[in-house]
């Protein structure tokens, strides 16, 4: 309330690394054990909306490809599959899921195609409404900015139709942080 927030209208945007992040944010639940510590404990950490780009979704099924973060989920051989499972969006879909955009270059070398795509049919078999895979023949790993004709325009509307509100905004794309491009 004191930033004038409605904490039952957010959404998020990630890619790569920052769009597992907010896969687990839509989808892993309180019970799943990944609330953290701290302040504000009573307050839900699931998001309303999730735009996805180039998103690792399951590490089970990535653990004999080429991982060069094989180090995010090192420890005892004989458990990695618990970690490997904890640490996957695919492990907390449910009908319930929020709607996703999710978009993925089939040319990505750094996160396979198939991760998004698994991704997608997962929640779409579940019963999970609004789901949406955009494909990119070509893109690479930076698709969202090397398509950012199709891909910026997507995911206004998505979040504007997710969140059932006009989306506002005085920034042009010039100020889009870097980091963000």
């Amino acid at each position: 309330k004191e930033f004038g927030l409605d904490p039952k209208r957010i959404g998020a945007y990630g890619n790569s690394a920052g769009a597992h992040l907010v896969s687990m944010l839509g989808l892993a639940k309180k019970e799943a054990g990944l609330e953290g510590l701290g302040t504000h404990l009573e307050q839900s950490s699931l998001v309303q909306a999730v735009c996805a780009s180039a998103t690792p979704s399951n590490f089970l099924k990535w653990k004999n490809q080429l991982f060069p973060n094989r180090g995010l989920l090192a420890g005892d051989q004989e458990t990695h599959h618990v970690r490997a499972s904890k640490a996957s969006p695919v492990t907390y879909v449910a009908a319930d899921a929020p709607p996703f955009l999710l978009v993925h270059a089939e040319n990505d070398r750094t996160v396979p195609f198939k991760q998004g795509e698994v991704l997608a049919d997962r929640l779409k078999a579940s019963g999970a409404k609004n789901i949406t895979l955009m494909r990119f023949k070509d893109g690479g790993h930076g698709v969202f900015r090397a398509k950012e004709s199709q891909t910026f325009k997507a995911m206004e509307e998505f979040f504007a139709n997710a969140l059932k509100k006009k989306l506002k905004t005085n920034r042009s794309k010039a100020e889009i942080p870097k980091a963000c491009k």
